[in-house]
Parts: structure tokens; C-alpha cells; sequence
């Protein structure tokens, strides 16, 4: 069965293209007998040529489009914008016990030698505040300022990341914070009487 055909004749011999779905076939008709009465035809044939027709399908693409990135892109510097400052304030937070940890055992040796002693060092031994002073850690350096037979003052200073924290401490316990990182200035104001911790406060 066929949806088009042509029929052409050349002296003795016809040629006839036939197309149907996806196939084009052309065949050369080499003899045609009439038949009668019954008015039919039968012919003999050759096929000369056959050719398949492809049917073209869509492309499926595949990858992301600019719009999709350009989303991607933004959600990441939103995320950037909250995430990165949490993040620096959480391990700023994590960094102050270097500082406040060393004050407090130095404190409690400071008290032990005045239970002794009945006063605070001088200078025993040529050591300041009577006791080494704390040794340096990563962030934070030490000192001990004002010494009296009745007083003194542990000073722990930031460098670094930190700095910008100066905590104190003194003969009566009493722990004050009179500096903190710029980042923090504008939540906490100083001094204060207590170690500043978080941007909340003490």
C-alpha cells in the first residue's frame, strides 16, 4: 500500500517511484500483460533503488541554564553574607579562654603565696608579681602591672585575630574587660566589669 506514487513510461518500459512510510523505493517495470476480460494487469519488475527516510527526533539538552546558575550564585552569597560572620564570632568566642582560663589559675597561685606570706611579692626571686608570670599563648600575652605588697593587676592582652582584647584581673577577684575586637565594639561598649565573652556580653 502506498500514499503517493508516479507512473512514467519510456518506449517499452516504465519506471514507477512508490513512497510509503519511511521508505522511497523506485522499480523498473520491465513488461505489463492486459488480461482479459478481467481487465487486470500483472507486470514484471525490477527494483532499482531503495532509500530509508529518518525521522528526525528532538535533541534533549542537557547541562544547567544561566538562569539556574545565576540562582545558585546568589543563594551562595546569602548563605556567605549570614554564615561567614557567625562563623568568626564563633571561633572568637572559642579563642577568649586562652586568656581567661590562664588569668583565673594565676589568680589562685597569687592568692597562695599572699596566705603564705601575708603579702604580695615585689619581686621574690626577680620574678614579676613574686610568681612567672603566665607564658604566652597563641593569641594572648600577659602581664602583671600595679604590684604592691597588697596589690596587683594581671593584665592578658590579644594579638592576631584576637586583638583588640585587653582582660584584667586584680587582688580582689574583681575581672574587668576594657577593650574587644572592632567587630565587636559596636555590640559592646567598655569598660566592663566582667570578661566579655560574646557580643551579648559577659
Amino acid at each position: 500500500t502506498t500514499d503517493a506514487g508516479r507512473l512514467a513510461a519510456s518506449g517499452q518500459k516504465i519506471l514507477l517511484s512508490v513512497r510509503a512510510p519511511r521508505v522511497t523505493v523506485c522499480i523498473r517495470i520491465t513488461s505489463v500483460h492486459l488480461l482479459h476480460p478481467l481487465q487486470q494487469i500483472s507486470f514484471e519488475y525490477t527494483v532499482i533503488e531503495k532509500l530509508e527516510t529518518h525521522v528526525m527526533r528532538p535533541h534533549k539538552q542537557t547541562g544547567f541554564t544561566l538562569i539556574e546558575i545565576m540562582i545558585v550564585v546568589a543563594i551562595i552569597g546569602i548563605l556567605a553574607a549570614i554564615a561567614l560572620p557567625a562563623y568568626d564570632d564563633y571561633v572568637r568566642r572559642g579563642r577568649i579562654p586562652e586568656a581567661t582560663n590562664v588569668m583565673s589559675s594565676f589568680a589562685y597561685r597569687m592568692e597562695q603565696y599572699f596566705q603564705d606570706n601575708r603579702r604580695y611579692p615585689t619581686a621574690a626571686g626577680g620574678a614579676v608579681c613574686g610568681v612567672a608570670n603566665p607564658a604566652a599563648t597563641t593569641n594572648f600575652t600577659f602581664a602583671c602591672v600595679g604590684l604592691t605588697d597588697t596589690s596587683y593587676r594581671l593584665t592578658a592582652t590579644g594579638n592576631g585575630p584576637m586583638a583588640g582584647f585587653v582582660y584584667t584581673i586584680d587582688q580582689a577577684g574583681t575581672q574587668r574587660t576594657t577593650g574587644v575586637h572592632a567587630k565587636w565594639a559596636a555590640a559592646v561598649s567598655t569598660p566592663q566589669n566582667c570578661w566579655v565573652t560574646s557580643k551579648s556580653g559577659c
